[in-house]
């Protein structure tokens, strides 16, 4: 489906070792990204029912308080990998134009 994704995995293989997280930091990471993942959902239903663009996805979280969002925080090298890593209960992404969509209904 999406051909660039295995060339990115061969130049971030060895970051990963380094990269080693113990699990009381996994359990920090899950909680952290079901908190992001309610506001993003809380986004979408009620401020931007049409969506947004990856860019503007720190700027819109602070509207809903949640503040300093780095995706290292849960785990993602990127904020694309982020919502790229999201299930679309939560959200839908369409790389192409990098819009956050809310979930199909």
């Amino acid at each position: 489906e999406d051909e660039d994704e295995d060339d990115d995995d061969e130049e971030d293989d060895d970051e990963d070792e380094t990269q080693e997280v113990d699990q009381e930091e996994m359990e920090k990471q899950g909680r952290r990204e079901k908190a992001v993942q309610k506001a993003i959902q809380f986004l979408l239903t009620h401020k931007c029912q049409e969506g947004f663009p990856l860019p503007e996805l720190v700027e819109n979280l602070e509207k809903v308080n949640v503040k300093n969002f780095a995706p290292e925080k849960l785990g993602y090298k990127s904020i694309e990998k982020f919502v790229r890593g999201q299930p679309e209960a939560v959200l839908r992404y369409r790389k192409k134009d990098q819009m956050v969509l809310p979930p199909k209904k």
